[in-house]
């Protein structure tokens, strides 16, 4: 008898030490792996997190133009392979030795009023926004690496009229991105 004692006193401290991610990963899905991740970032993002769950997102091809950002959804840009896509400037990241079998894309915009804007991308990648043939210098960037709805968040200082925001060294063929004013 007591040696059935030790071996379900066992199971249970086994069972209570296991990592917090095993449950998820093996099909039980009440926890997920770090509830926390998306409440990593420098500012507030839960505008951005709702519209990349939401089904409503404007959905776009790399290259498409649009005539100002939407003030209240995502967009889901289709994605090409990287070396079929001519970006409008040179990407601002270091060069990776996987980017040629990565995705990136653009999308054009024709105007928008000067101002501070953040943009969100729902997966890792890198994004930049272009204005008068020339990346533009992030303020600020926020990221959790974590995070399964929203990667990172850059803010720019953009002028007044036409820009671009282009995505490189994207896992997959979509992403989901947002423009908006940026808010603390």
């Amino acid at each position: 008898m007591s040696r059935y004692c030790l071996l379900l006193a066992g199971a249970v401290i086994a069972g209570a030490l296991a990592p917090a991610g095993y449950a998820h990963e093996h099909g039980d899905h009440a926890a997920p792996k770090n509830a926390n991740a998306c409440n990593e970032f420098v500012w507030p993002l839960d505008t951005e997190r709702a519209w990349f769950r939401a089904n409503d997102a404007l959905p776009l091809k790399s290259g498409d133009t649009f005539a100002t950002p939407p003030t209240d959804k995502a967009i889901r840009v289709q994605l090409r392979p990287s070396a079929s896509v001519e970006l409008p400037a040179p990407p601002t990241s270091t060069p990776k030795p996987d980017d040629a079998e990565r995705f990136a894309g653009v999308i054009h915009f024709e105007d928008i009023a000067e101002g501070h804007y953040q943009v969100a991308i729902s997966t890792s990648g890198w994004v930049d926004v272009v204005q008068g043939g020339k990346a533009l210098e992030a303020t600020a960037h926020t990221g959790s690496p974590h995070c399964d709805e929203l990667r990172k968040s850059v803010r720019f200082e953009i002028g007044a009229g036409p820009f671009a925001v282009q995505v490189y060294g994207v896992p997959s063929d979509t992403i989901r991105f947002a423009v908006r004013p940026a808010a603390d």
